[in-house]
């Protein structure tokens, strides 16, 4: 897989990584995949040959904090001393009209995971045009329980510093996940049923860490931003979005978060889908039946 870096709204420079299609002279499109909270765009890799192999590019980026970031010496799970959340959006925004301009004329899509889903939603509603859109994992989240959590996080910020992790947020999320899987066999049981896939992820440094208190705060400010009226307000009424998710899903709530999620989008959207996977937990992309969200993934890209 090659990269190649552009420079961000504020002179930062990102990474870009690009896997092309087995198709080269005759590609459907680009997929653009952004990963979720404490893992990182290389753990997509049979998600990106699966889409090669339909004739798709496949780009993606490291969020702050994340990946390559973390090899480079910053903070796990960090995003930035102020505006993290719009930081790491401008960096989506940049890597996006950067891959525009590589692959003309052909369709843009975003493939977005968990944490990745509520960043898109910031993202397009800004000055972007995907054809398709993909949100893998996601959930209607309460903004009167983030609102309280912020207070709370800031109140725990203010004693143990902005970069501390983040373990009430860590309780209130793994820790919660997971309990619904007991006996449990690992810390992390509620990712998927694919054992391989979850010892890989526990295994890895590059995942599974706790973030920091900051970061934590600045998904709550941006969540609740982007589920704003006005804010939703700014999406194409006409894009094409498929909300994809496991039954078995804690961050889903067993399904009810994504139908939330998928009522809540209908009030601005004409053409949204909905699809719940029986028995699939949260990383329907590494699961025993991953097939079966591939599947559902390739009708909706080409339908």
């Amino acid at each position: 897989m090659k990269f190649i870096t552009a420079e961000t709204l504020n002179s930062d420079s990102i990474k870009i990584f690009i896997s092309e299609s087995d198709l080269p002279d005759t590609p459907k499109g680009v997929i653009h995949i952004y990963h979720g909270l404490a893992e990182y765009f290389g753990r997509y890799t049979h998600t990106t040959k699966y889409l090669n192999s339909l004739g798709y590019h496949v780009v993606g980026i490291d969020h702050r904090g994340h990946g390559h970031w973390i090899e480079s010496g910053a903070v796990p799970g960090f995003f930035a001393e102020k505006d993290g959340w719009n930081l790491v959006v401008d960096d989506m925004e940049t890597s996006f009209k950067k891959i525009q301009t590589v692959y003309e004329d052909i369709p843009h899509i975003i493939l977005a995971h968990s944490m990745g889903t509520w960043l898109t939603l910031a993202l397009l509603q800004r000055d972007i045009s995907p054809s398709k859109v993909i949100l893998s994992a996601s959930s209607k989240l309460s903004v009167t329980k983030l609102m309280l959590q912020k207070l709370i996080i800031k109140i725990i910020k203010f004693f143990k510093g902005p970069k501390s992790q983040s373990h009430f947020s860590d309780l209130l999320t793994t820790q919660q996940f997971n309990s619904q899987f007991k006996p449990n066999r690992t810390t992390h049981d509620w990712l998927s049923s694919n054992h391989e896939s979850v010892d890989a992820y526990i295994n890895n440094p590059l995942c599974g860490f706790i973030p920091t208190n900051q970061l934590y705060e600045d998904l709550a400010d941006g969540v609740i931003e982007s589920f704003s009226h006005k804010k939703m307000l700014s999406i194409d009424k006409n894009l094409s979005i498929l909300l994809i998710a496991g039954t078995q899903d804690p961050v889903g709530e067993s399904g009810r978060g994504v139908e939330a999620l998928y009522k809540f989008l209908g009030k601005y959207n004409k053409s949204v889908k909905l699809v719940l996977l029986p028995e699939l937990r949260h990383e329907i992309l590494n699961e025993i039946k991953k097939e079966q969200a591939l599947s559902k993934i390739s009708e909706f890209l080409n339908s």
